[in-house]
């Protein structure tokens, strides 16, 4: 029962994929350091992963409350947020990663998702374009984008439309 161990075994599990028992470990960790930021973004991490979005917004929305100008846990709140379908919440937290000193090529990416969804295909075609600037090369854009396609589709973005998208963002 020492927190040390557990939290190493939570981080072995989450390491080797094993989400399920990670969280387990992790919420042993989280009751005897229930304020533990880096406990609290592991929970909600691998919630994340097993595609639990919802249970993971809680645990990154109480970070927040924590530490409110983080700007890792306001890519993981936007992240669950467009995947669950709120869109508006995603969209809020997307621009304030943006206009903050360094916002990664990814940040774009995710931030145009979510405008494209809400049917702002000019912003998103704009975000796109920034995105694929911040990437080293074109390749690493498709890259990136290709990776969400198959979110895309179950946001309700018509698979043809994607190199649409991809065209109009050069």
């Amino acid at each position: 029962d020492h927190v040390w161990t557990i939290r190493h075994l939570a981080t072995c599990y989450r390491q080797s994929h094993d989400f399920e028992h990670a969280i387990e470990y992790y919420r042993k960790a989280e009751s005897i350091q229930p304020d533990n930021r880096n406990i609290l973004f592991h929970i909600g991490s691998c919630m994340a992963e097993l595609n639990r979005y919802e249970e993971a917004l809680q645990y990154f929305f109480r970070l927040d409350l924590m530490d409110n100008d983080n700007i890792k846990t306001w890519r993981a709140i936007a992240w669950c947020s467009f995947v669950c379908g709120k869109d508006e919440q995603a969209a809020k937290y997307y621009n304030k990663i943006l206009v903050c000193s360094a916002p990664l090529a990814t940040d774009y990416l995710n931030a145009g998702h979510v405008a494209w969804k809400r049917g702002n295909i000019p912003q998103a075609a704009s975000l796109y374009a920034q995105a694929a600037q911040k990437c080293d090369n074109r390749n690493d854009f498709f890259n990136l984008f290709a990776k969400d396609k198959d979110i895309l589709i179950r946001m309700g973005v018509h698979a043809e439309d994607i190199s649409l998208m991809i065209d109009l963002s050069e």
